[in-house]
């Protein structure tokens, strides 16, 4: 299955599932060597992260308080947009990224309504580690990853991912409360339940 729609599918099972991912980020916890290098049999080098345990624990209580949210949809649209965002960072050195013009990107679609928010995470490959990543918001006291992800105001979405030259892979998401597509078709929502043997 396309990786893009894995991530997909894995925002939308924390959104629907919190305790599932409490259980995931409980075992994930138990990979950090200290307080802070987080490792993982298959990487050779251990991740340095900010918070080290203290952010796990911190999501996974905050997932203990969390109700049920409702699925996001995933549309053609946003998901061309991510990919399109998603290529022009692949372009550019990443410190430059906000001179990136977002709205150009979004125009060529369509038009969002209400909230349109993003998110960029880099060095992740596999889905349930770049959710929990998300869910962590490791080193900001604001959790903007987290509150994209789990903002119920948020009904649409679109994922990209893809190598990256300096941290071999980033994960695009976008998420708004609506669209409107300058092709009906694009409206349309993917299955993502159902797109296997596509290259990643």
């Amino acid at each position: 299955m396309k990786l893009s729609y894995e991530i997909a599918k894995e925002i939308n099972i924390v959104r629907t599932n919190p305790k599932r991912y409490y259980k995931i980020l409980e075992n994930y916890q138990k990979n950090f060597e200290n307080q802070t290098i987080f490792k993982l049999p298959y990487l050779e080098t251990g991740i340095k992260t900010k918070e080290g345990k203290e952010g796990f624990e911190e999501a996974m209580n905050y997932l203990e308080t969390l109700n049920k949210i409702s699925p996001l949809k995933p549309i053609i649209s946003l998901f061309k947009i991510a990919e399109n965002y998603l290529s022009e960072i692949q372009k550019i050195d990443y410190t430059e990224i906000g001179n990136i013009n977002i709205e150009l990107i979004i125009n060529k679609y369509g038009n969002f309504y209400g909230n349109f928010s993003r998110i960029i995470k880099f060095g992740y490959k596999d889905p349930e580690l770049i959710v929990c990543n998300f869910l962590t918001s490791d080193g900001d006291n604001y959790r903007n990853e987290r509150k994209c992800l789990l903002n119920d105001k948020f009904y649409y979405f679109g994922v990209a991912f893809g190598e990256h030259d300096m941290f071999d892979y980033v994960t695009v998401v976008v998420f708004c409360t609506d669209f409107k597509s300058k092709n009906i078709i694009d409206d349309n929502e993917i299955n993502i339940e159902n797109f296997e043997n596509e290259e990643n």
